[in-house]
């Protein structure tokens, strides 16, 4: 407890004062309370003292003036990104560090600041003001000068309590309160806590968390002690000052005197290291995390410098001849005042915190049909900086503008691209893009629009068929571009929902009426079929009226289903299976059926018999054995029936046959569509070369060959060594009227076996069966040459 008798009148006056102060409140609390332990300090012989080097950069860094006027601006306070200073006889300023330093902004109107110190986006201070009392009673007013704290929390102010130098951190203040006899520590967070109760004049709080730091008298010298209301410590004990302690995660900074001048010190929560040990005083420290920035005296004027625990190393942040005096540190960005002419302005550098660069994309402008002005804005930090802007039509840009120089200042610039040769009524999207030596930043996505020019929908009307037979049609209309890039094409099927139509195509960009047609085919015989023009543009679609025709009777189904029928069957799905069927002018079928056996090796079945109708064959299915190809003397195959096969031959715009095999008592069903039409569209070979060719010394074994669109597809039918059935496939170029054809004959493996589901498609074994060559002597005959062995050819006909 405090011990020692005060004058009545003073006691009285100091009652009065503190009743009128804070009446209504209890932001402050009386002293009372029993004295905390304390622990006795460090002596000064304990002190690590090594000599760091000082190095002088020989390029400074980058210094951002942050004022710059007549004005005195002192006491910069610097966290977590945010800068604090008062401006004297106006008021506290606060700057956003990423932001341009002309967003700064007065947040507190006030002329009698004495100290501040900030938290975030928060300031607390201490302003000089006078109060007056009166007592009434005849007794005269009574004049006061105090000091109190107040606080900003960001968006209003509020008075704490009566104190100097306040310390922030978090929403808890800290601050030296005068008692009457001298001054103690508080911390107030809403409600006031005295931390000491001593005769120690205890000031200059550093508060971190939920503890303290400050210097306090202790009867011969200051000394550091740190704690809270529970339990303190006194950290020094020697014989010299030591004050302004800064306070950071249980590890302190201060100023030290050592007999000759003033000294930067460290308690790492261990050790003291002595910082500095030179002839010129040390003021001042600023800490975080293990680094200190103080003001050092270099023989002319105060500079500021800064030390990293880590590094091991003093640099030297400004070198000139105007005084830089009291940093604020946080993450090795620092804040400081600096003697400019007259009076002093505040300076910020980013000395140990390398930076991407700062980046926004800004609306675009001047925009136009076929233009547009991007724009953004870009701050370097410090370092050598490029940009430029990714655009296009969607967020994947696909574009970049030419890369240019954006400087290393410390400072936000505009930048902007025009934009050429772009479509009208378009949008696109852009962002700003920059990059220096600690990596890349981007802007967000913007996007603009092109001007559209004015367009109208094209006009259309449906015309009639012409040239309609039993499978065809020429279809007419009319179409108006109205000046605009259109395209047209016709709807067709059985009723109004169509379902069918033609390929799209070009309607130029005219403004008057137009004819167009288009020819249609593999229609239905005998059916009407409705019809429709359809024109489009970028303004819209339009349709033409529904017209009809009919096409004609067929004069013989029979021969409708040879001739569309005879070729090439697969599953496009399901590819490595198929159909070669041949439908005779006697109306027989001879097919084949090529498939895979358990091994996954090549095998086939064949069926020959007469046509149920015109849409419908029936007929066994065959498997064959025979002589092994190329081993000893021929003999002839022999065959035992495997089980049957249907066909019905669907015909529409896109034939196709329903396919039911029995083998083995396994039902097999498909769906097949003419192969050569995706292979090699266009016509066939002018011979009609498609169907069965064998040679009649070799009867049991034969070629199915399929000519059409400047290509040759083909397949072998022959025999293993173990006598089962195997095929080969050949495809190539063979131009229309050809009178050879050379191919390899390529082996399939690993196909699907029937009844198995299907899985992937079989592997091919490129020449297994060697090459072949095949010379047309006429439309009937040709000689195939496999190996060293010839084949005299000739159609098969179905007996």
């Amino acid at each position: 407890m405090k011990t020692g008798a005060k004058r009545i009148s003073s006691f009285v006056i100091l009652v009065l004062f503190m009743s009128f102060f804070n009446a209504g409140t209890s932001t402050w609390a009386a002293p009372g309370f029993q004295i905390p332990g304390v622990d006795v300090g460090i002596d000064i012989g304990q002190y690590i003292k090594p000599n760091f080097p000082v190095i002088n950069p020989s390029i400074l860094p980058v210094i951002l003036p942050v004022t710059d006027d007549t004005k005195d601006d002192r006491l910069p306070s610097l966290s977590n990104g945010y800068a604090f200073w008062y401006k004297g006889g106006d008021g506290i300023y606060m700057w956003d560090t990423s932001k341009d330093v002309s967003t700064a902004q007065k947040v507190v109107s006030d002329s009698g600041i004495r100290s501040l110190s900030s938290y975030a986006k928060k300031v607390a201070y201490s302003s000089h003001i006078e109060k007056i009392i009166d007592p009434g009673g005849g007794i005269p007013p009574i004049h006061f000068a105090i000091d109190t704290v107040n606080l900003w929390d960001g968006h209003t102010t509020k008075e704490v309590a009566f104190g100097i130098e306040p310390s922030l951190y978090g929403n808890k203040v800290a601050y030296a309160q005068y008692d009457g006899s001298d001054y103690e520590i508080v911390v107030n967070d809403g409600s006031a806590e005295a931390v000491t109760n001593n005769h120690l004049n205890d000031s200059s709080p550093s508060l971190y968390g939920d503890k303290v730091a400050w210097h306090a008298w202790d009867g011969h010298d200051y000394e550091i002690y740190y704690g809270n209301a529970s339990h303190y410590k006194k950290l020094t004990n020697n014989g010299y000052n030591d004050k302004f302690p800064s306070f950071y995660d249980g590890k302190i900074a201060w100023q030290g005197y050592d007999g000759h001048d003033w000294e930067i010190y460290y308690y790492d929560g261990t050790h003291v290291i002595q910082v500095t040990n030179n002839d010129n005083n040390d003021l001042y420290p600023s800490l975080y995390d293990g680094k200190i920035a103080w003001q050092g005296w270099d023989g002319h004027d105060w500079e500021i410098y800064y030390w990293d625990s880590k590094k091991n190393t003093i640099a030297r942040v400004t070198n000139n001849q105007v005084h830089d005096k009291e940093p604020s540190l946080y993450n090795g960005a620092i804040l400081w005042r600096s003697k400019v002419g007259s009076d002093y302005d505040i300076m910020y550098c980013a000395f140990d915190i390398p930076q991407k660069p700062t980046v926004s994309t800004l609306p675009a402008q001047n925009i136009t049909q076929t233009s547009g002005k991007i724009r953004g804005a870009v701050n370097p930090n410090g370092q050598a900086t490029t940009y430029y802007f990714e655009w296009g039509t969607s967020t994947s840009y696909g574009h970049e503008t030419t890369h240019r120089d954006a400087g290393s200042f410390v400072k936000t610039q505009n930048v902007d691209e025009t934009l050429a040769n772009l479509t009208p009524g378009t949008t696109y999207h852009y962002r700003l893009v920059a990059q220096n030596p600690s990596g890349t930043s981007h802007g967000s996505d913007r996007t603009f629009t092109t001007t559209a020019i004015s367009v109208s929908m094209p006009t259309a009307s449906t015309g009639s068929a012409s040239d309609v037979t039993e499978t065809s049609a020429v279809l007419s209309g009319t179409i108006n571009p109205q000046g605009a890039e259109t395209r047209f094409r016709f709807e067709y099927g059985p009723d109004t929902s169509y379902g069918s139509a033609t390929p799209w195509f070009a309607g130029g960009n005219g403004t008057s009426d137009m004819d167009v047609n288009a020819s249609i085919t593999g229609l239905d015989s005998s059916t009407t079929y409705h019809f429709r023009i359809v024109a489009q543009n970028s303004a819209g679609s339009v349709t033409g009226n529904d017209a009809t025709f009919t096409t004609g009777a067929q004069a013989n189904p029979m021969a409708d289903t040879r001739q569309r029928f005879t070729g090439w069957w697969y599953d496009s799905t399901q590819q490595g299976t198929g159909l070669a069927v041949a439908i005779q002018d006697n109306n027989k079928v001879f097919l084949a059926w090529f498939v895979y056996d358990a091994q996954g090796r090549t095998t086939w079945y064949a069926s020959g018999g007469s046509m149920a109708n015109a849409n419908t064959y029936v007929g066994e299915l065959r498997k064959w054995t025979g002589w092994a190809w190329g081993t000893g003397p021929y003999s002839m195959p022999t065959s035992e029936v495997a089980g049957s096969v249907t066909l019905v031959f669907n015909k529409g715009s896109n034939d196709s046959i329903s396919f039911t095999a029995t083998v083995n008592g396994t039902v097999v069903t498909n769906n097949y569509t003419a192969f050569m039409k995706d292979f090699a569209p266009g016509d066939k070979d002018s011979r009609n070369l498609t169907g069965w060719w064998y040679d009649p010394n070799y009867n049991g074994m034969g070629f199915y060959l399929d000519a059409r669109g400047g290509k040759m597809a083909m397949v072998w039918y022959n025999y293993r060594d173990d006598h089962s059935p195997r095929w080969w496939t050949s495809t190539g170029a063979f131009a229309d009227g050809a009178a050879a054809y050379s191919g390899a004959l390529d082996g399939w493996m690993n196909g699907q076996c029937v009844g198995c589901p299907f899985t992937s498609p079989p592997q091919m074994i490129p020449g297994e069966g060697g090459t072949i060559t095949i010379n047309f002597t006429d439309a009937d005959h040709a000689t195939a040459t496999v190996g060293s062995t010839t084949i005299n050819l000739q159609r098969f006909l179905i007996p």
